[in-house]
């Protein structure tokens, strides 16, 4: 596990987002799209749930536009498993789930 701070961008659905990541040293990595790591959110065909994840995904970032992620690596499709740590509660990945916007899902 790595971690990097990120600069969030947007939001793609309950379970993933686009960030500009800090590497260190000036270098920066722009664009990435992050899979939130552990978790699996409602996809678009489940209206109601999409939208409440996604929701929630937006106002977290809202209120931390910079946050620190933890990097696990990437999944089977090329993308970045990361989990987005909440200064006030452990971290955004673990809300969603016990909110129940989101199951566990280790693939």
């Amino acid at each position: 596990m790595y971690q990097y701070k990120a600069v969030f961008k947007r939001v793609i659905d309950g379970d993933t987002a686009v960030v500009d990541v800090d590497l260190g040293f000036f270098m920066w990595l722009h664009d990435l799209h992050i899979r939130f790591y552990g978790i699996n959110a409602p996809e678009k065909s489940d209206v109601e749930g999409w939208t409440a994840a996604k929701n929630y995904v937006e106002n977290f970032f809202k209120e931390n536009p910079t946050a620190i992620m933890n990097v696990y690596g990437m999944d089977k499709y090329g993308r970045w498993l990361g989990e987005f740590l909440d200064p006030n509660d452990g971290t955004l990945n673990k809300q969603l789930v016990n909110l129940g916007l989101a199951k566990v899902y280790f693939p």
